[in-house]
């Protein structure tokens, strides 16, 4: 129990032939609820037999006639739950939680549910699955999760005046979150994920993201029960690591699997690091895990970037004549490759000339409001998009010191490097650093995690702060003055507006002024950073934006053509009405005076 009275908090469930693990749900439950009322939609295996028997259970409602039509069965999902969320009412109980029963709560420590300012407590649930490394053990025994959560309203004070038209009802306000849950109904056995896809395939109508049926996706699920990937085609994770890899199923996110596209992707330059390279390869890196994406790429100049596009992902040059999408970097390129597909540029500063808009491209990302605001003023409409890091492979490896200890410069500038490097010596800090130009290095986010504080600009930032790592944004650019924010902590949602490049502040500090920067370091910024980052900058978040994005754009091109041809078909409409009244105004003239004589 968490420490509530007798039948504060009663449980109401809707099941059917679940007798492999509603024991093991109920007994769990008993650590939480003081009750549950069960309808057993005509269950024809042993199911009834425990619910009766178990000392959690109030009451069971029995149905004897399973009803196997799709329109019904999809009004029963909301109509079961609220007969019994209207049960549960008679019990007079605070609060009523509603659940399935292949789900295995954990409610948030000291959860308060004397919070009179609450309607209803959300729980993040995870899926787990079936994999080839623990196939043949119990259901409980599984090792592996998808990394999508989806947050679900499921405990509701009984008093609210609640309708469930499906799982999450009507009528209720103010939020906050309860705990997690473990999903266990795509982890049971391969026979029970069998005939969850033919349940889905047979007795269901829903509409998914995607304008797809709910029946549709489980098609393509069949006899796919031991996984590699999640159904999203994300890496498998374990429960203890879903906080720091876990990502929101939205909508977005599921649409990508329903779509076939071809993409190209483009860069004017993969031959060394930078910020656009590391960026085109995290693009090509996210959408290559799709499989329903055909993904390619172009430059103009090859070299250590592309090789590693070609044997580490396995994507290829551009190879086809069109492609449905383009997701290109600097104007160059899109003159180059627009006769070849849609086309949308992303612009990622307000300098150099490379990131300039192009004409030709059809639909353009700014990357911070700084660039969206020089679109606009160049007659450009843009969609924001912040940048995008892989925060499977950026993340805190290596938790920070309580007192500072290593100073990285990401910088791209050899005085900034010398300015920073004495500023470590008279700090007595130790001193890293990676000089792009003088030796570029790949697998950063390794050296990103030795340090304590991170000098940088934009990308350079980002990547530090997914490492968990605080910023200091610093940088002396050649093409814009030598311009910082500082440590950026308690400024970050304004810095961010000019992509962290100190242009928000525009200070020019000293060694004495950076003294009094790293001073403000504080060890807990490193989780401030990090859900910053999850919350930001995530690829497989941004991604989703990206083909999202494309979808609209391309419906507007649609309906902006359609208005074109209808008003041309309308235009030839009238050219033609016209001239048959022409001919028979000229004949009714010609009868009239031919009468006339």
């Amino acid at each position: 129990m968490i420490g509530h009275s007798k039948k504060q908090i009663i449980g109401v469930t809707r099941v059917r032939n679940e007798e492999f693990l509603i024991k093991d749900v109920l007994d769990h439950l008993a650590n939480y609820l003081d009750g549950v009322i069960v309808y057993d939609d005509a269950s024809t295996d042993k199911t009834l037999h425990i619910l009766k028997r178990h000392h959690l259970v109030l009451e069971v409602i029995e149905n004897k006639i399973w009803e196997s039509d799709r329109e019904q069965r999809s009004k029963a999902e909301g109509g079961h739950r609220q007969l019994l969320f209207d049960k549960a009412k008679a019990y007079k109980p605070e609060w009523i939680y509603v659940f399935d029963a292949d789900e295995f709560v954990e409610f948030k420590e000291n959860l308060n549910i004397a919070d009179n300012n609450v309607d209803a407590y959300y729980f993040r649930l995870f899926d787990y699955y079936i994999t080839a490394k623990d196939v043949n053990k119990k259901y409980s025994e599984r090792e592996f999760i998808g990394p999508e959560y989806r947050d679900i309203p499921m405990m509701f004070r009984a008093t609210l005046d609640l309708k469930f038209h499906s799982r999450v009802p009507r009528g209720f306000q103010n939020k906050k979150f309860g705990g997690y849950v473990k999903h266990y109904g795509k982890a049971i056995t391969i026979e029970s994920w069998e005939r969850k896809c033919r349940y889905y395939i047979n007795h269901l109508i829903e509409k998914q993201p995607g304008d797809i049926d709910i029946s549709e996706k489980w098609q393509k699920r069949l006899g796919k029960a031991i996984h590699e990937k999640s159904d999203f085609f994300n890496d498998l994770i374990k429960w203890e690591d879903k906080n720091e890899f876990g990502v929101e199923l939205s909508a977005e996110i599921e649409k990508l699997t329903t779509i076939n596209l071809n993409i190209l992707v483009a860069n004017s330059s993969l031959d060394t690091v930078g910020g656009s390279e590391t960026f085109t390869y995290a693009v090509l890196e996210e959408l290559k895990k799709y499989p329903n994406f055909n993904v390619e790429y172009f430059t103009f100049n090859k070299g250590e970037i592309s090789n590693r596009i070609e044997k580490v992902l396995g994507i290829n040059f551009m190879s086809l004549k069109k492609y449905d999408l383009i997701l290109a970097n600097h104007y160059t390129v899109v003159n180059e490759l627009y006769k070849f597909g849609f086309v949308i540029q992303t612009c990622h500063g307000i300098y150099p000339k490379l990131e300039q808009p192009s004409k030709k491209a059809n639909g353009y990302v700014a990357i911070s409001q700084e660039v969206q605001s020089h679109l606009a003023n160049k007659g450009v409409v843009s969609k924001l998009i912040y940048n995008s890091i892989n925060l499977t492979r950026f993340y805190p490896k290596k938790t920070i010191n309580k007192i500072p200890k290593v100073l990285l410069s990401l910088c791209h500038s050899e005085d900034a490097n010398k300015t920073i490097k004495e500023l470590a010596e008279q700090l007595e800090l130790a001193y890293l650093e990676a000089y792009k130009y003088k030796d570029p290095i790949w697998k950063v986010e390794d050296l990103i995690n030795q340090a304590d504080i991170v000098f940088g600009l934009g990308r350079s930032a980002y990547e530090a702060m997914s490492c968990g790592r605080p910023v200091l944004v610093y940088d002396a650019r050649r093409y814009f003055p030598s311009y910082s924010d500082g440590y950026v902590k308690n400024i970050l949602g304004f810095s961010l507006l000019n992509n962290c490049s100190g242009r928000y502040s525009k200070k020019q500090l000293t060694i004495e002024d950076l003294k009094k920067e790293v001073k403000k370091y504080n060890f807990y910024d490193s989780m401030f950073f990090r859900d910053f980052s999850k919350k930001e900058l995530d690829i497989r978040k941004n991604i989703a934006k990206y083909i999202d994005y494309y979808l609209v754009l391309k419906e507007l091109e649609y309906n902006r053509r359609f208005s074109t041809k209808l008003k041309n078909i309308v235009k030839k409409i009238k050219k033609k009405v016209l001239n048959i009244l022409k001919k028979t105004i000229k004949k009714l003239n010609f009868k009239i005076v031919y009468n006339s004589f």
